[in-house]
């Protein structure tokens, strides 16, 4: 697939069948997003790689607790009261969950971080697999109780969350209809 097909087909999957996916091709999905270019080449970013199971789990638990306290950044209080049932899934009940973080919070975190989700969500969608990039850890960080669970997975007090991906099969049919609209290009000559 060329790179211009990949970038126009990628699209946010928000069904996922439970099995995971091949260790080879989250490998290739993980080095996509290693080798994404940082600010002033600082290449401070770590990318944790979370599998179904308890730390999944635990994860959710904390974020719906966060969201429930006001302590998600801009979660409104009735999409937090919704989280509360017991179908409810951040990442959309995917097998894996990616983490990007940064040590240091320094001024590109975001757009390192970026970069390398974008890098990730390209080689997913060349290989087949189904992402969606999740923002809720990274609202939700500053929560003490959040930020209790990533000590545990080992997440530094100095470590900026930047993004989460969601990854994993596709559960059914996920095309969407592309638009050709909206970010407009201007030129200045």
């Amino acid at each position: 697939m060329k790179i211009l097909n990949a970038i126009s087909e990628r699209h946010s999957t928000r069904a996922f069948r439970p099995e995971m996916i091949a260790d080879d091709e989250l490998e290739t999905i993980i080095e996509a997003g290693r080798l994404a270019p940082t600010g002033m080449n600082d290449r401070a970013n770590r990318i944790y790689v979370f599998r179904q199971g308890a730390a999944l789990d635990r994860l959710q638990t904390a974020l719906v607790n966060a969201a429930s306290r006001g302590s998600a950044d801009g979660i409104p209080k009735e999409k937090a009261e919704k989280m509360r049932n017991d179908g409810y899934s951040f990442c959309y009940g995917a097998p894996c969950f990616i983490l990007t973080t940064h040590r240091g919070n320094q001024y590109n975190a975001l757009s390192n971080g970026a970069c390398m989700l974008e890098n990730m969500m390209i080689q997913a969608q060349e290989s087949g697999i189904g992402v969606c990039w999740i923002n809720l850890v990274r609202r939700a960080q500053n929560d003490e109780e959040v930020r209790t669970v990533l000590r545990e997975f080992g997440i530094d007090d100095d470590e900026f969350v930047t993004g989460g991906l969601a990854v994993g099969y596709a559960d059914g049919d996920c095309s969407h209809e592309h638009t050709e609209e909206g970010n407009e290009v201007i030129y200045i000559e």
